[in-house]
């Protein structure tokens, strides 16, 4: 990332993760690894949600009915209480490679996910 932001004209206050199935394990390592580098992240719910208690990276979720969501209020809880925008769907009558396509065709994500942006250093 640092490579290409180098090399790129990147928005270095504008930069996204999203990923599905295992690309969401993926950009969960890269978030903990910085924690407050990235703009949002935009993820298919894991079974067990580890983010970082130190981000400050805002987060959309969502989740197929054979995920189990019971962390998730708690981390919902956990951002909302640092005032970090979080937003998460369950749908329940969806399996895991159906939600990626209710997440891409949602009207509300992009505009909620480029509207984030990192404030300046």
């Amino acid at each position: 990332i640092d490579d290409l932001c180098g090399h790129l004209p990147v928005d270095r206050n504008r930069i996204y993760l999203s990923g599905y199935s295992m690309g969401s394990h993926g950009i969960q390592a890269l978030l903990k690894s910085r924690p407050d580098f990235y703009a949002a992240l935009l993820a298919d719910g894991p079974d067990n949600p580890a983010f970082p208690d130190d981000t400050t990276t805002a987060l959309w979720l969502c989740y197929s009915g054979e995920r189990k969501s019971e962390t998730l209020p708690a981390l919902a809880e956990r951002f909302q209480a640092k005032s970090i925008p979080f937003h998460h769907d369950i749908f329940p009558d969806q399996t895991h490679n159906q939600i990626h396509w209710k997440l891409a065709h949602d009207e509300n994500v992009f505009p909620w996910l480029f509207q984030r942006t990192k404030a300046a250093p």
